[in-house]
């Protein structure tokens, strides 16, 4: 139950700052919040589209599976599928996945690639530590 509750609080989460910035009522913070963008293309806006664009979903949801498979569905990996799972809720219903958050040069991002990222960071780091731990 604890688990679901984390991937809600993500999704929700991840789905109101979006709906707010589509509404334009995020205030800018230093320029933090302010442009919001239609991502049609993956991470980083890595075109992607058509059978492609389904074939790179369905390898990546095996191989998740697998390590999901093979893990205890750690904090780390709950907080990649939330995300994950939140901007296809963004492509089912928009065509495309809502960024709004700008950071001086990187691309635009949203909540949920936040998660997916630091969530596969941490869970790569916390894999490596417990490795080292055990040998």
């Amino acid at each position: 139950m604890k688990k679901a509750i984390v991937v809600i609080v993500i999704i929700a989460t991840d789905q109101i700052t979006k709906y707010l910035a589509i509404k334009d009522l995020l205030s800018p913070m230093d320029g933090l919040f302010g442009f919001v963008s239609c991502n049609p293309n993956i991470s980083w806006s890595i075109p992607l589209s058509g059978t492609t664009l389904a074939v790179a979903w369905l390898v990546s949801a095996l191989i998740f599976i697998a390590v999901l498979n093979k893990t205890n569905w750690d904090v780390f990996l709950l907080g990649s599928f939330a995300g994950a799972l939140s901007n296809a809720i963004d492509r089912i219903y928009h065509g495309c996945v809502i960024d709004f958050i700008s950071i001086r040069q990187f691309p635009l991002f949203n909540i949920a690639d936040s998660c997916i990222t630091v969530g596969i960071m941490l869970f790569l780091l916390s894999t490596y530590i417990s490795n080292k731990k055990n040998k």
